[in-house]
């Protein structure tokens, strides 16, 4: 039964959500909260003074907050993450989504997230088929991925992943590699001697390199090694989160 709810969660947490917008548009008094709110949102993101935006933005999700928060769905749907949670509370944290925070190295057996080690070998397209199909909810995995150099896509649904290419052979050309999540923290192990490019956009998380902080509430972070297109090995991150925190860490 647990493995069969863990299968299946994101169409239960699709179904919740449907629930709660389906009774907020047939409610005249939700809908126009939400409506109104929506209107709000989208027109700080035209207006220039940038107080009266977040200002404007604040109200926005005041006024859609108050629509979710009178459904009765929304009441259901919380009771249902409550049970979700005590259900796949453990000891060394919450099994299905990782949360807890862990420690820095990757190989601890008690570390219950997702560690993917990067193996980038020469593009195979004559010879190109599928090798595996891997679920996105189905992260708690420690293992050695091969990518060909031209393609590295990697997406998750939640949890805490480690990314790590501080042991691989980085070939002698530009290497994208482009990441997607909905929820959770992201660590990424680069070597030293590469050239880097950073593209980090998310609704709400922080990005965390060379010792900084930067804070993102839908906003854009980038940065790149001086000289980067003179360096031989390049690897240049393009990652889109919602909720979570990137960490690139240099070695």
């Amino acid at each position: 039964m647990k493995e069969a709810f863990k299968r299946n969660i994101f169409i239960l947490l699709m179904i919740g959500i449907v629930l709660i917008l389906t009774e907020i548009f047939f409610n005249i008094t939700y809908a126009g909260l939400f409506g109104v709110g929506t209107i709000f949102i989208v027109l700080s993101l035209f207006i220039s003074v940038n107080i009266l935006a977040k200002l404007m933005a604040l109200i926005g999700l005041i006024l859609i907050g108050m629509a979710i928060f009178m459904t009765y769905s929304i009441w259901l749907f919380l009771l249902f993450l409550l049970v979700f949670f005590i259900f796949f509370r453990t000891t060394v944290g919450f099994e299905f989504g990782h949360i807890n925070e862990q420690a820095v190295h990757p190989r601890r057996s008690s570390y219950p997230g997702s560690y993917q080690a990067i193996q980038l070998v020469e593009p195979q397209s004559s010879q190109r088929s599928l090798l595996k199909q891997t679920s996105i909810t189905h992260q708690d995995t420690t293992h050695l991925s091969e990518f060909e150099t031209t393609d590295v896509n990697l997406v998750y649904f939640w949890g805490n992943n480690i990314i790590d290419l501080g042991n691989t052979m980085i070939p002698d050309q530009e290497t994208v590699i482009i990441i997607r999540k909905l929820y959770g923290r992201t660590r990424i192990i680069v070597p030293v001697e590469v050239g880097l490019s950073l593209n980090v956009s998310a609704v709400s998380g922080s990005v965390y390199f060379e010792q900084e902080h930067y804070s993102l509430t839908g906003e854009n972070f980038q940065w790149r090694t001086p000289n980067y297109h003179e360096t031989p090995r390049r690897l240049r991150f393009v990652i889109s989160v919602v909720v979570g925190n990137v960490e690139v860490i240099v070695l």
